[in-house]
């Protein structure tokens, strides 16, 4: 049975509200940099030109066969609108791409994706979608596009839907509509109180209940996103409450001996459990968290973990990279596998896919905001090189997944993910800038690479 689309309709124009107060920045606060950041070395500078080239061919392949629609399909040369976002078109590409237009300056493709998206009728869709895929990539990115620009096109239309802490809470704080904080607040209170086995959060929560079901526990597909939001909603609003939560779920994957160390390379890992079973398998999705346990670190070093987490930080990020360099294309898989066959490598063709995702990147960027050790430039690199030479569609075109990363001639799956534009490659462009680009002081990342602003920190807040 299809679902209406509430969640849509509160996406009208989000990045065009009128707030409930005035814009008033802290008389002191640092000046925001949102544009430019150009690095004085001219290595740095071609690299960050090249990434920007990249996102050019991505977006006009996107223009030129699948405008208007949700995803290019670059081998066939048309546009879908099917899977996450249902049969709703609602040009999911051009939201998801507006902040990483406006951040690289591509201004006359920022207004023309804006002039598509500030005309789209949510109103009256019926689909099925994915909730959070739709408020993290179609709300994120509004609301990245207000807070970078600060464009009121026209006024908003609200509605209730599901919750994601930092959206909801910052969509409350613009908007002046208390109903997002309510709800995100009750889902905490919700996970707060719930039972934890062991310590440990389960990926599947009964909404009927408020229990837990099916003992599956990973930091990666299915939870990674809860994690990364307790964390980063401490940071956004400095609640201490979201900061105790996102450490005693980090407690757990310690604690119940899920953060490893493989052999022969001590690469450290974070495997799942299953049934209390562990099972030694790391998914792409989970890359992030090297990124994550830095970044806990950073912000609250007096913490008791800060020194663990920083480590397990560094070495987490340094192991997906090894999952990067140990394939044929130096592209990491979907999944890889530690056991007596395989050290973070795809063990099965099922593990060996790239559909274009961030997360290794995403912990580069990371990585290096923190330490400026020049390797994670080096990585990325690496990676952008690699990711334009097996996934381009050819000269001048978009990219798409590829199906076998242990193959110098992957068959592709026709498919330029949104978030390639969202996240891929703009984790990478940031890289290739300097650190106040986008500062990590003011900013803190949705899981869509969409930099929402800092309570008290950012002027835009």
């Amino acid at each position: 049975m299809k679902v209406a689309v509430i969640l849509l309709v509160a996406t009208c124009v989000v990045f065009s509200m009128t707030r409930a107060s005035p814009l008033v920045g802290k008389p002191n606060a640092k000046p925001l940099i949102t544009q430019g950041g150009e690095d004085p070395d001219p290595i740095i500078r071609q690299r960050r030109d090249f990434v920007k080239q990249m996102m050019k061919d991505a977006w006009e392949d996107y223009v030129r066969f699948a405008w208007g629609q949700n995803e290019l399909k670059p081998i066939s040369q048309t546009g879908q609108n099917g899977g996450i976002f249902g049969n709703a078109e609602i040009a999911a590409t051009a939201i998801d791409s507006l902040d990483t237009l406006y951040i690289m300056e591509m201004m006359d493709d920022y207004q023309r994706a804006k002039g598509l998206v500030t005309n789209i009728t949510f109103t009256g869709i019926d689909a099925a979608v994915s909730i959070f895929e739709t408020n993290i990539r179609i709300v994120g990115g509004f609301l990245t596009a207000y807070a970078l620009t600060q464009d009121r096109v026209s006024e908003a239309v609200l509605a209730e839907f599901g919750t994601l802490h930092l959206e909801f809470m910052y969509l409350s704080d613009v908007s002046g509509d208390v109903r997002f904080r309510e709800k995100a607040l009750k889902i905490r209170e919700v996970m707060k109180n719930i039972e934890k086995p062991k310590g440990l959060y389960w990926n599947f929560v009964d909404v009927n209940t408020g229990r837990f079901t099916r003992n599956h526990v990973s930091i990666g597909a299915l939870a990674d996103s809860y994690y990364e939001y307790l964390l980063k909603a401490a940071i956004q609003l400095d609640d201490a409450e979201a900061r105790q939560m996102y450490d005693d779920a980090m407690d757990g994957f310690v604690n119940n001996s899920l953060v490893k160390i493989s052999k022969p390379s001590n690469l450290l890992y974070i495997a799942e459990s299953r049934d209390d079973r562990v099972e030694d398998v790391v998914g792409h999705l989970a890359c992030f968290a090297g990124g994550m346990f830095a970044l806990g670190a950073h912000v609250d070093p007096t913490n008791k973990n800060a020194v663990r987490d920083a480590e397990i930080g560094r070495n987490f990020t340094n192991t997906c990279h090894e999952s990067y360099i140990r394939t044929a294309t130096k592209i990491g898989p979907e999944v890889f596998r530690f056991n007596d066959e395989v050290e973070a490598e795809g063990q099965f063709d099922s593990d060996k896919a790239y559909i274009l995702r961030p997360e290794v990147m995403e912990s580069y960027l990371v990585l290096y905001r923190l330490t400026n050790d020049t390797k994670y430039r080096d990585w990325g690199w690496d990676a952008a090189q690699a990711i334009e030479r097996y996934t381009k569609a050819g000269p001048g075109r978009g990219y798409s997944g590829i199906r076998n990363v242990d193959s110098t001639n992957p068959a592709k799956d026709d498919v330029q993910q949104t978030f390639f534009l969202a996240e891929t490659l703009k984790y990478l462009y940031l890289l290739f800038s300097t650190n106040d680009l986008i500062s990590l002081d003011q900013w803190v990342f949705n899981t869509e690479c969409h930099p929402l602003p800092i309570k008290g920190a950012n002027p835009n807040y």
